[in-house]
């Protein structure tokens, strides 16, 4: 018995080794998608639950992701926790610029206006999408 499984560790060693194969599925009512941006600057009026949860969104598809926000301390901690980076400025192009300079020229902005809403800003165009995030990203994927 012991031969036999020698055997087959060296048939095993000679093949290259065994191969193991994972099935990973998804969680029923998910859907997948590639993220097609790499660089996102969220300008935010007040960085709250939101806010963070935007980012945790945008910092987990591997984007750059880059955080300004009018309430500098509230901001810098949110982005600190979430991942993203601290642009401390108020206005919008200057933000942009500084996050050009810090890490590259944002593809995507996207504006957290409180209780307005998320308002998106891709090129030239200005997409309105609504409060709620999950919502709100997965409209921006199917408009652009």
């Amino acid at each position: 018995m012991a031969d036999n499984y020698l055997e087959r560790k060296m048939e095993e060693r000679r093949d290259g080794g065994r191969r193991v194969v994972r099935v990973v599925s998804n969680p029923a009512g998910t859907l997948v998608m590639k993220f097609p941006f790499t660089s996102v600057l969220v300008i935010a009026r007040k960085a709250d639950e939101r806010t963070a949860l935007l980012l945790s969104r945008l910092t987990s598809t591997g984007a750059k992701v880059g955080l300004a926000g009018a309430d500098a301390d509230a901001a810098r901690r949110v982005a600190k926790a979430r991942g993203a980076t601290f642009v401390p400025q108020t206005d919008a192009e200057a933000a942009r610029a500084m996050f050009a300079g810090i890490v590259a020229e944002p593809e995507l902005v996207l504006y957290d206006e409180g209780d307005d809403g998320i308002r998106a800003c891709v090129g030239e165009r200005t997409l309105a999408l609504g409060s709620d995030v999950e919502k709100a990203l997965l409209r921006l994927l199917f408009e652009i």
